[in-house]
């Protein structure tokens, strides 16, 4: 009888590790699909909870099966191919022209499916192969064939039987949806109610802010008795969502010099996504210089300047960086400042490797060097690895791209002041350093420059709700400008802050 329950051990532990060896190959190389506007990696999940999951930045969509048998999960990781830009030329899309057909979503199925089938079965044959040569190698040769056979009729023949009784369309017991998805299901003015949204939040947040200034205004740190030299107001990662009629009240209310935008205001390197939602005509409206560099969501390759050429054409829009040779310096009342774009793009795979900001830096820092400029009071990038390196102490290095409003001596990550427009989502408290986060957070900061053209205060305000209308303030700060750059020497500023544009210009 011991043999005998074993031989039966033996058969079960194999077809155990058998099935997490597929599940696994499922996951380490997971079967591609697409529709028109649309790519997904599709896995299988460990957990044979008859549910087919899509996970999106906006939330999870889960269809849940019921059958006779649970079937493995299965994972569907969809995301938005470049062909989704086509879209925006011409009339604004509507949310029927991103619906995949009936015969798209069945080609999809069977692709899914037939690779999801191949790659358990090489998962499963590697593991279950490896195990029954180390146990052939041992002894029992004959013993491992029997085991072999019981294995695979386990690990093979079952979950493909659970997933062929289960996954049918008769079989559907419930499709729920979370987060941001829920929202927009219940709530189907979502998109086109955006504009009045943003209007009927600015009232709160105009309101919240004069209580905050006058509260900071009595309580806060101060660097000096100087006065205020410049206002300027830092945003970042706007992703196409035009809520420029609060960014204007707030320039209004907070009495803002200047607007400072580190990239990223588009979402699939389109410039018709911006003109659709009037984002050019937005920015002409705020009634300040309006300073820019590319990030890497505003081109479609490395040499696409379509936004900045459209950027250019608004007299208020000044580009820090117009082409590789060409920089521009922005003085406004004695402060200056300057940047570089983003190296990468929309589509590039998103490639996390700092060293690609490197030539970027490099030639940023020896342009102005050979040109015998001192480097700006506040150097502008898209990316925080962009201004790793190689900046003084003095200057104020502002970067966004993360998503997550950060602070590292002098070099300040801005968060987006749109909550990462309507692709945002709250993915993950913590993310790798440098890496691109989804968040549903509004954040946005705003520095002092004094008489002495040393940084006195930076203010940070963080909302949520605007895009759902039920804003709430999260979080106000203020910290004194010493904690970020030193104190300036011998210098002073104020009078016009009219911008003064100097070109600086690389090459010999």
């Amino acid at each position: 009888m011991r043999p005998v329950l074993r031989a039966v051990a033996g058969t079960l532990l194999l077809a155990a590790f058998g099935y997490l060896g597929g599940v696994g190959m499922t996951s380490l190389f997971p079967t591609p699909v697409q529709t028109k506007f649309y790519s997904a990696d599709v896995r299988l999940n460990l957990v044979p909870d008859s549910t087919v999951r899509f996970p999106t930045v906006l939330g999870d969509v889960d269809i849940e099966f019921t059958g006779p048998m649970p079937a493995p999960g299965i994972v569907v990781e969809p995301q938005l191919r470049k062909d989704v830009t086509d879209a925006f030329v011409g009339a604004a899309p509507s949310p029927d022209t991103f619906r995949p057909s009936a015969d798209e979503l069945e080609d999809a199925a069977r692709a899914g499916l037939t690779g999801l089938a191949w790659r358990f079965l090489v998962g499963f044959g590697v593991v279950a192969g490896a195990l029954l040569a180390a146990r052939a190698a041992w002894r029992h040769p004959i013993g491992s064939l029997g085991s072999a056979a019981g294995a695979v009729t386990i690990a093979l023949l079952v979950p493909s039987l659970a997933g062929f009784v289960t996954y049918r369309e008769n079989n559907i017991g419930q499709v729920r949806t979370t987060s941001l998805l829920t929202l927009a299901r219940n709530d189907t003015s979502l998109l086109s109610d955006l504009e009045r949204r943003t209007s009927q939040s600015s009232r709160y947040i105009t309101s919240v802010l004069a209580l905050s200034d006058a509260l900071q205004s009595k309580y806060s740190p101060q660097a000096g008795s100087a006065p205020t030299a410049l206002r300027v107001l830092f945003v970042s990662d706007i992703h196409g969502s035009n809520q420029y009629a609060l960014l204007r009240d707030i320039v209004t209310t907070e009495k803002v010099d200047a607007v400072v935008d580190s990239g990223d205001l588009i979402n699939f390197g389109s410039v018709q996504e911006a003109e659709t939602s009037r984002i050019f005509d937005s920015i002409a409206s705020l009634g300040v210089p309006y300073l820019f560099v590319r990030g890497n969501h505003d081109a479609t390759s490395a040499t696409d300047t379509a936004l900045l050429d459209r950027l250019s054409r608004i007299p208020n829009v000044t580009l820090l960086q117009r082409n590789p040779e060409l920089y521009q310096k922005v003085s406004m009342a004695g402060v200056s400042f300057g940047g570089f774009n983003d190296q990468r793009f929309y589509g590039d795979d998103d490639p996390r490797d700092p060293k690609i900001q490197v030539g970027a830096r490099t030639s940023f820092i020896d342009t102005w060097k050979a040109r015998d400029e001192a480097l700006p009071d506040v150097v502008i990038s898209h990316e925080p690895a962009a201004t790793d390196e190689g900046f003084p102490d003095r200057s104020l290095l502002i970067s966004g791209h993360t998503h997550k409003p950060a602070r590292d001596n002098n070099h300040m990550t801005v968060g987006t002041f749109t909550g990462g427009g309507l692709f945002g989502a709250t993915l993950a408290g913590t993310a790798e350093k440098g890496t691109e986060v989804f968040t549903q957070a509004y954040s946005f900061d705003i520095a002092e420059f004094d008489t002495s053209c040393s940084l006195a205060t930076m203010r940070r305000y963080t909302f949520t709700g605007i895009l759902q209308g039920r804003p709430e303030l999260e979080s106000t700060s203020v910290l004194a400008g010493r904690q970020f750059v030193p104190a300036a020497k011998d210098r002073t500023c104020g009078g016009s802050k009219d911008p003064l544009i100097s070109a600086v210009r690389a090459g010999p």
